[in-house]
């Protein structure tokens, strides 16, 4: 009848007890989230379940894993993760313009990014793996149509370009390290963003000042300044805006109160 019990799948009871794992976020789970993540990873789409919707949750997944192992990262957990995140690509494969794919990829480059920071061994290849992912992403999002998106993917580039540079000593990746940074402050302007964009000064003002000692070129010396000198105007201001503040909470603090 329509009201008799219905046997669940196994992978349909996986995906239910995974969602109910996540929303208790405890660390006692931790453990049976990662096994479970990893069946339904190895498992085929249950039939009640539109194929559609496997990327989504196996990206979904993906993450869940990933932050529960962020703090004890290690290459086995990393394979894992990276395993269900090609999965749901898998899954995606047909949807060559999707958007998803574009975010797949930007976890993918977060993924990496996080192994080339705290991982001990294979920081270049990390690096590396994490620029090609980040660019990926680029593919699918553009300054003009994800905005914000596209501005934090071009500024964790610049990052990670610098970084490559420092393993690598190539010139190009420290240019790429200011094209990118660049590319940021067209986003993250002065008037709508001044702390992030004052922080982006800096960084020009470091990567072109290594730029400038390394061509010997002066003129790349003299842009270095005026960034630096970008960055010193929005701190003194917001340094002014914290000592006004302070004074005031002060006065307030020492006004006599009246009982």
């Amino acid at each position: 009848s329509y009201f008799q019990e219905r046997k669940l799948e196994k992978t349909m009871e996986n995906l239910i007890f995974a969602a109910i794992l996540t929303a208790i976020n405890d660390s006692e789970y931790v453990s049976l989230l990662k096994q479970t993540v990893q069946q339904i990873n190895s498992s085929s789409p249950p039939n009640d379940l539109s194929i559609k919707c496997m990327p989504y949750i196996l990206n979904l997944l993906a993450l869940t894993y990933f932050n529960s192992v962020v703090d004890d990262l290690n290459v086995n957990n990393m394979k894992v993760v990276v395993s269900i995140f090609k999965n749901a690509l898998d899954y995606n494969k047909k949807e060559i313009q999707s958007v998803l794919n574009g975010v797949i990829y930007t976890n993918l480059g977060q993924v990496y990014q996080q192994a080339a920071e705290n991982l001990k061994n294979n920081k270049y290849n990390n690096c590396k793996k994490a620029i090609d992912f980040y660019t990926l992403a680029q593919k699918y999002y553009n300054r003009h149509t994800y905005p914000y998106d596209f501005g934090n993917t071009v500024y964790k580039l610049s990052n990670l370009y610098f970084d490559y540079w420092k393993y690598t000593s190539d010139i190009q990746s420290l240019r790429n390290a200011v094209f990118y940074l660049r590319e940021a402050q067209k986003v993250f302007t002065k008037i709508m963003f001044p702390k992030i964009w004052a922080k982006i000064q800096k960084k020009l003002g470091l990567y072109l000042s290594m730029m400038a000692v390394f061509s010997k070129n002066d003129e790349i010396a003299r842009i270095a300044i005026e960034n630096y000198k970008n960055y010193q105007t929005i701190a003194d201001k917001y340094e002014e805006d914290k000592m006004i503040e302070l004074a005031k909470n002060n006065e307030i603090n020492s006004f006599p109160v009246s009982h």
